[in-house]
């Protein structure tokens, strides 16, 4: 899970780094549109390191919830044997009477 965390963080920043570098690039340009197209092209790098970091939360959040739902049957499965334990220890001293 946290393998997920690290390669988003690391897209968004190479997303940030490249559009740092085209936005550096056209400065001193009279032309707007090609500021427009970088503004356009890093905000959709934004846009897609978001969805990965939603969606590595949302598989995170799922695996610990599933973690959590199997430690708690194994609690009750270990409960169970305890009582069926001391049945059994019961039925054996009833049998020695």
């Amino acid at each position: 899970m946290r393998e997920i965390g690290r390669r988003t963080a690391v897209a968004a920043a190479s997303l940030s780094i490249v559009a740092a570098g085209a936005v550096w690039s056209g400065c001193g340009s009279s032309n707007d549109n090609s500021t427009d197209s970088v503004s356009n092209a890093i905000q959709q790098g934004i846009n897609k390191a978001q969805q990965g970091l939603n969606k590595a939360t949302k598989k995170a959040q799922k695996g610990l919830n599933e973690a959590q739902k199997n430690l708690n049957q194994s609690q009750k499965t270990k409960k169970e044997l305890q009582q069926a334990a001391n049945k059994a220890e019961s039925a054996a001293k009833q049998a020695k009477k």
